[in-house]
């Protein structure tokens, strides 16, 4: 079933996420969609297929459990690096880029043994399944950063959603820290494009699958309304490393607690894991690419149905 998702929180702040590679030492490689090959944001990983997940994709092992005391929110304690138990919850992360259209994309597929959506508040996003998103494209450091914020540019942008929307009330997206950005609730901009689908039982025993085109946006003068035009882009080349994490809330209805877990690849608050735009794989074969008119033929076939 496929299914249009909008923001539930974006917000541009100044960010202070470690300058070294996060987790320590390690990289992740983005590949890149050579010009006609890019995903089509509509929630199907298919156009993924290509790639090969040996070199790409980040699995299950990779994922930490995140939060201590109170917000930790995992029913055993103790739990390390690659700890989770994917008969209960199991996510792959997919991530590249083209040169073409200068964007950045994922499409990440979450298997959990029961999807919850029930939360009180309709603000909570975090307490029922949710992912948590954070971008920066600069790779600077944490001083550099703080500069900038001194100065009064915000540098990070956050995506936070729960889907499907909440029966706590109609307004299931908020936006944060980034005043004026309601236009990033629409179901595509200039900024991003996000599409959902699912498979199996919405709310049940199911696998989401969350695709998500982001342009490189640069930053944003924080005296500034978060407009679209007053948000600056920068160019995406081989070779560069952006800030890119990810978190992901599993909220396990049948335990009475709701605990089944959050788990993270780098940071939890901020976007502290390297990716690295890396350069055409000649060893990936794609598929051939559609011409403009092959395209525009195929889009009136499907709209007949």
């Amino acid at each position: 079933m496929r299914k249009v998702a909008l923001v539930v929180a974006a917000g541009c702040l100044l960010a202070t996420s470690a300058f070294a590679h996060t987790p320590p030492g390690e990289v992740i490689n983005a590949v890149k969609f050579p010009a006609g090959n890019e995903p089509t944001i509509d929630g199907d990983c298919s156009d993924w297929d290509a790639v090969p997940g040996d070199s790409y994709w980040v699995f299950a092992d990779a994922f930490i459990p995140a939060g201590e005391g109170d917000s930790y929110r995992h029913p055993v304690e103790g739990l390390e690096k690659g700890d989770m138990d994917q008969s209960s919850f199991s996510p792959i992360l997919r991530g590249g880029w083209s040169e073409h259209t200068n964007d950045f994309y994922y499409c990440h597929s979450v298997f959990d043994d029961a999807h919850t959506i029930d939360r009180a508040g309709d603000f909570d996003w975090y307490e029922d399944d949710g992912v948590e998103s954070f971008f920066r494209f600069r790779h600077i450091s944490p001083e550099e950063a703080t500069a900038l914020g001194t100065e009064g540019f915000g540098t990070y942008l956050g995506f936070n959603f729960s889907v499907p929307q909440s029966a706590a009330g109609p307004l299931w997206h908020v936006i944060g820290l980034c005043v004026g950005c309601e236009w990033l609730t629409e179901e595509e901009t200039e900024l991003h494009n996000l599409q959902w689908s699912f498979d199996g039982e919405e709310f049940g025993q199911s696998t989401y699958h969350y695709e998500h085109r982001v342009h490189p946006f640069d930053g944003k003068q924080n005296d500034l309304e978060g407009a679209p035009e007053n948000f600056e882009y920068q160019t995406l080349e081989d070779n560069q490393i952006i800030h890119y994490s990810i978190a992901f809330f599993d909220d396990d209805a049948h335990r009475e607690d709701g605990r089944g877990g959050q788990w993270i690849i780098g940071g939890a608050t901020g976007p502290e894991n390297d990716w690295l735009m890396e350069p055409l794989n000649p060893n990936i074969t794609w598929p051939d690419a559609m011409t403009a008119v092959e395209s525009e033929s195929w889009g009136r076939i499907k709209a007949q149905y």
